[in-house]
């Protein structure tokens, strides 16, 4: 299974990875491509969380999911959730308008999905904006539709009404889940969208919709059976026994989605039947069904605790990048002459005495042809786990396009070894993930280690990524020419 399975994610990854990059770029897409592009970024999600990866392809995959999430849930016309708000109205229009809201009301609880992840990640905090109120404020609304679909037996409506409901249900608990101050209100609603769920696919018509949707039937029960985990009760309800080899491929990756997170033997044995027949027909799928295999894929690992570190291999470059010399040359003071200054033992003493604080400081005075207003301020501004480097300065090019010099700082008090680990390279390209428009430079008093070196080098050459090096002596160097040291 492992060698098959590795090819097989790798693989995958690699097409959700086109596809998204593809999507991305085409401009304008329709609510049910957002929806596909958003579900494939909560894909990536659950590689970030689950799988080993090299620091680039983690990089990578951040920079494709915080895109997908700006294209959900910032782009997006959520409207204060409108769709919620004037949800019973809808249901009533005609039937492909009352679709039409469903497939939209789907699609916004899916922008709250990838805001909680954005959460998750430290880049976001619930009630950062009205919008996130309004998701809370208005899901009475939904309801109200989404009773008036089965209370009038809108037969047409019955499977993406109950989508809306599990997918609001799901969305509750994911929000549960974080450090929220409206924990009591989320609970609370979360208690009233169980009951009404409870209820409707307690009907005999709902178990018969449900008994011809296999993916939907496992999606209610998986959702069931996590509410009375969380109310403390032991899980009654059961997953219907069924081949899942005999399902198209999106039923059957979706189904064994929710099976993942009850059943976990069940669904490792499952995958390992499963992963050659996955491999050979990975090319004929749907996006849609891609997207799921790989969760699928993630899932095992992450259930299997397997540890490898993987090199995905994915196929980007950056565009509109700058000649990292230039930037040095232009940007830091006396640049050109650090080859002719001579550093003594105690230059390089007081450079280690240095703590971050004070070499940010420092080195702040040492750059010209910027904003010094900026510089003083992102060199004094406190650490933070959002923060995308150390200091991040704009700087206005001649095309009128703004690029970011970014600097990730370390001092020797924070470097205890003779040199810096290549496991210090996330921390240096991870502004790449934040913006298109960017250059780094690493600002160390500690040397570089050969192996950190040389992943800068091979970064540079494969990614286009202008990445630049202040280290040990050439660092003292530049601080003493400028007076700073």
């Amino acid at each position: 299974m492992n060698q098959q399975s590795h090819k097989l994610f790798r693989s995958a990854i690699q097409e959700v990875w086109q596809y998204c990059q593809s999507e991305i770029d085409s401009g304008a897409l329709s609510a049910r491509r957002r929806t596909t592009l958003g579900e494939a970024a909560l894909l990536i999600y659950e590689v970030l969380i689950s799988v080993s990866l090299s620091s680039v392809d983690r990089v990578l995959l951040e920079k494709v999911f915080y895109k997908i999430s700006h294209i959900i849930y910032d782009e997006e016309s959520l409207f204060y959730y409108s769709s919620f708000y004037y949800s019973y109205q809808n249901v009533q229009k005609e039937l492909k308008e009352a679709q039409n809201h469903f497939l939209k009301a789907n699609l916004d609880i899916l922008a709250m999905r990838l805001k909680i992840r954005l959460i998750r990640m430290g880049v976001a905090k619930f009630g950062g904006n009205s919008t996130d109120q309004y998701f809370l404020s208005r899901l009475e609304q939904l309801t109200w539709g989404i009773k008036y679909v089965f209370n009038k037996s809108c037969v047409d409506l019955y499977i993406p009404a109950l989508y809306a409901m599990a997918n609001l249900h799901q969305t509750l608990i994911e929000l549960l889940d974080g450090a929220i101050a409206e924990k009591n209100i989320v609970q609370n609603n979360l208690r009233v969208v169980n009951s009404l769920l409870v209820t409707i696919t307690g009907r005999p018509e709902i178990k018969k919709t449900l008994a011809e949707s296999m993916q939907l039937s496992f999606f209610v029960t998986d959702q069931l059976r996590r509410f009375q985990v969380i109310e403390g009760n032991q899980p009654s309800y059961e997953f219907s026994e069924i081949a899942f080899d005999s399902l198209d491929w999106t039923p059957q990756t979706r189904s064994l989605t929710s099976l993942s997170f009850h059943t976990p033997d069940k669904f490792i044995q499952i995958c390992s039947h499963s992963v050659d027949n996955w491999l050979q027909n990975l090319e004929s799928m749907q996006p849609i069904s891609k997207i799921w295999l790989t969760f699928i894929i993630a899932r095992y690992f992450k259930l299997t605790e397997f540890s490898e570190v993987f090199t995905l291999d994915l196929n980007y470059s950056a565009s509109n990048s700058l000649d990292i010399n230039e930037v040095m040359t232009t940007y830091f003071s006396a640049y050109r002459a650090i080859s002719s200054c001579s550093v003594s033992p105690a230059d390089l003493d007081t450079l280690f005495a240095l703590d971050d604080n004070e070499l940010r400081i420092r080195l702040g005075k040492s750059l010209i042809n910027l904003d010094k207003v900026v510089i003083e301020r992102e060199a004094r501004k406190p650490h933070g786990v959002s923060e995308i480097a150390d200091m991040e300065i704009p700087l206005s090019l001649k095309s009128g396009k703004t690029h970011y010099l970014c600097m990730p700082f370390k001092s020797a008090l924070e470097v205890r070894k003779e040199s810096v680990s290549v496991d210090y390279s996330y921390q240096i390209i991870r502004p790449f993930t934040f913006f298109d428009n960017c250059v780094v430079v690493f600002v160390t008093a500690k040397k570089c280690s050969q192996p950190l070196m040389n992943s800068i080098k091979q970064m540079r050459e494969k990614f286009n990524w202008p990445i630049g090096v202040l280290q040990h002596s050439e660092l003292a160097a530049l601080l003493k020419l400028n007076g700073n040291l």
